[in-house]
């Protein structure tokens, strides 16, 4: 009886210094580490990959402000530094984009509606097609239940529907 009152001591020390040790090694900051890298994995890929670019913060995603009304203004610079990780030269300056139809400058501190967004994009695909850098097929599949397109954007919404960089309502 005494040796199994020993064994079970050393089995319980033995429990409770690993356990302290397993506490020690994962601090706290450790275990926010992991809970935000898996807050990450389950982000969808396009806010994945605007991360790891350099468009958009964590603190964006941490603050809510992915939700928050977006200023003409601040989405053109969006698009002028994605633009410019592609290495496209005809539109690397804000400039650029007002000459190049994608940008209205007229109107560039007013907040931006989810319609001209996507319109700002579409002329931003039309762009890209242009000088090269992406084939956009005819497609005309680019229409949502809540967003008709106008007959010139609709291979371009197509293509952004198809890529998984824009959806729909509903």
């Amino acid at each position: 009886a005494t040796f199994m009152m020993k064994r079970s001591w050393y089995y319980l020390l033995g429990l409770a210094c690993a356990l302290g040790l397993g506490a020690a090694g994962l601090d706290i900051s450790s275990l926010q580490a992991v809970s935000s890298e898996i807050a990450l994995a389950n982000l969808p890929s396009e806010l994945r990959m605007a991360l790891d670019l350099g468009i958009i913060d964590r603190s964006d995603l941490q603050s809510g402000n992915l939700n928050a009304p977006i200023r003409r203004l601040e989405l053109a610079i969006l698009l002028k530094n994605s633009l410019q990780l592609l290495g496209d030269s005809t539109a690397s300056t804000m400039a650029d984009l007002r000459a190049s139809g994608i940008f209205d400058w007229k109107r560039k501190n007013q907040s931006l509606s989810r319609k001209e967004a996507l319109e700002m994009l579409c002329r931003t695909v039309i762009h890209l097609s242009d000088v090269g850098f992406l084939v956009m097929g005819n497609g005309s599949d680019g229409n949502f239940s809540d967003y008709q397109a106008p007959a010139k954007y609709a291979p371009a919404l197509a293509y952004l529907k198809a890529s998984n960089t824009v959806r729909g309502y509903g």
